[in-house]
């Protein structure tokens, strides 16, 4: 599916995005690597081939948010060539469902066949530490929000056409969990520990309360973000191979013990924990 034609749902200057990249692409890409608050050094981990702020890509929206620089590279990584996206979207800065899934677009457009979604947490399992990495096995969508049902609002034809991808997606076994072993023999070489766990995805922009801390607790997250969900919402949608990886940035408070969160503190912490982050994603990128 992907690769082959646009999408119904989609940005509306997707086209634009992709001749333009096109134009200065020779050949496709293996993998889109969006990374979250914080976890730019993941690119000096890679081969560079180019690397373009937002402002440059013909019809590309800027970002806003600190720790999100805006900037699109292609380059080997992991032994795959990737297209990395060096910023996200939210919802909580106002963006659109289609320009907070435009990474995944822009990747699935270029030729990716699969999608590794990466954020900055706040660690809500009592067995997990602020600096930890965990690659997410499934998730809880407590934003209120589906990218696919916005979309499909918007769309003036009739997105579930049979000749067309199905917005009904199934999401059981939606991230590749099968790479958890061979990643965590893997990383334990350079005494990296991974841990495995349920993702939990809140509006924000305020950080969650004790008596949410304790909710999601119940319900059996292990993390909580602010984004991630609705990219890999899309990724299904169009078909790609799904990974997810959280850096446990802050420890949540719920009311008793854990630590007051920031942006600036998750800047901070993503920053100390990068190279074991950056290893880690590396990794998984080589066993796709």
């Amino acid at each position: 599916m992907t690769n082959l034609r646009l999408p119904p749902l989609r940005h509306r200057e997707l086209a634009r995005i992709l001749a333009d990249l096109r134009r200065r692409l020779a050949g496709k890409v293996d993998v889109g690597l969006l990374l979250g608050s914080g976890l730019s050094s993941v690119v000096e981990r890679t081969k560079i081939e180019f690397d373009l702020p937002h402002r440059d890509i013909d019809g590309y929206p800027p970002t806003h948010i600190p720790g999100h620089p805006g900037r699109l590279v292609i380059g080997r990584l992991g032994g795959k060539r990737c297209v990395i996206f060096v910023g996200r979207f939210h919802y909580y800065e106002g963006a659109s469902a289609a320009v907070v899934t435009l990474p995944v677009q822009v990747a699935a457009g270029l030729g990716a066949t699969a999608m590794v979604l990466t954020n900055s947490s706040g660690g809500l399992n009592p067995a997990f530490h602020r600096g930890d990495v965990v690659l997410i096995h499934d998730h809880l969508n407590l934003m209120g929000r589906n990218p696919l049902v916005e979309m499909i609002g918007q769309y003036e034809g009739n997105a579930f056409a049979p000749d067309l991808p199905s917005p009904f997606v199934t999401m059981v076994h939606a991230y590749r969990t099968d790479l958890y072993a061979r990643l965590r023999r893997r990383l334990a070489r350079e005494k990296i520990a991974l841990r495995k766990g349920v993702l939990a995805a809140m509006l924000g922009s305020n950080y969650e309360t004790a008596a949410e801390v304790r909710m999601l607790r119940t319900l059996g997250a292990d993390v909580v973000c602010m984004s991630t969900v609705p990219e890999a919402l899309y990724a299904r949608y169009v078909g790609l191979d799904l990974v997810a990886m959280s850096f446990v940035s802050n420890l949540c408070h719920d009311g008793g013990d854990g630590e007051e969160p920031s942006h600036e503190h998750v800047l901070a912490s993503a920053a100390q924990g990068a190279h074991h982050f950056s290893v880690a994603v590396e990794e998984a990128i080589r066993l796709l």
